[in-house]
């Protein structure tokens, strides 16, 4: 495993006021983060520095619409807006019931896009 010196960049300040910043997903529907990197070569750098689950969420959500500037269509619930979402198997804020390490076994046992299903495991019916 590579290690890195702890003289990398630290962005906790960029989720506080100023440019912003924002995460988008680039990979295909069928493909998952995990199955582009080797687990063994994954580190935490700068640990601290990493955005809480609460951010994370804003980060792919509101922050994007603010980006795209279509905030008043997309990237929170609100009357008016587009209303696409996910249904997890999990609940991704508790903590104590999924780890930050487990985190990557949550999947959408529901979704919906443009007010149409896209996705449907059949658990909630």
């Amino acid at each position: 495993m590579r290690t890195m010196p702890d003289t990398t960049f630290h962005a906790r300040w960029l989720l506080g006021p100023g440019p912003g910043l924002a995460l988008g997903i680039l990979a295909a529907p069928s493909a998952s983060a995990q199955d582009c990197f080797d687990e063994t070569d994954l580190q935490l750098l700068n640990g601290g520095q990493q955005a809480t689950r609460q951010e994370a969420v804003w980060l792919y959500t509101a922050a994007n619409g603010w980006f795209s500037r279509e905030e008043d269509d997309l990237g929170s619930i609100e009357i008016g807006k587009f209303g696409d979402f996910v249904v997890l198997n999990n609940d991704f804020f508790d903590e104590e019931e999924v780890a930050d390490e487990d985190i990557r076994n949550i999947a959408s046992v529901l979704t919906t896009v443009g007010g149409r299903v896209v996705h449907d495991t059949g658990v909630l019916n």
